[in-house]
């Protein structure tokens, strides 16, 4: 039987966990470039969000164990948010190589 995942509300009030939610609320805004017509500014939109999605990925592990706020919940966020960026990242090399590859 799967292991319930049983957090306190207080655990989502602390920064590595808004982290990892302002990450799985990011993600999906990825969308919005990958149907984007202008490919320069696509280009430029989903690197800006890369980058801030990269960071907040390794800031909310290295702020919890040093603010000592490692917590199940935590844990759980941050794999879903993985698991759903993953996919975006495939899916933005497969535009791109698409591209490189008509010339």
């Amino acid at each position: 039987m799967a292991d319930k995942l049983e957090f306190e509300w207080s655990d989502l009030k602390t920064i590595p966990n808004m982290l990892s939610i302002s990450r799985l609320i990011l993600i999906p805004a990825l969308v919005v470039p990958f149907v984007m017509e202008d490919e320069s500014l696509a280009k430029i939109i989903f690197l800006v969000m890369f980058i801030i999605i990269g960071l907040t990925d390794k800031l909310d592990g290295v702020m919890a164990r040093r603010l000592n706020q490692t917590s199940r919940l935590g844990a759980k966020l941050d794999a879903i948010a993985d698991y759903v960026f993953y996919p975006m990242i495939a899916l933005w090399l497969y535009r791109f190589a698409r591209h490189v590859a008509d010339g």
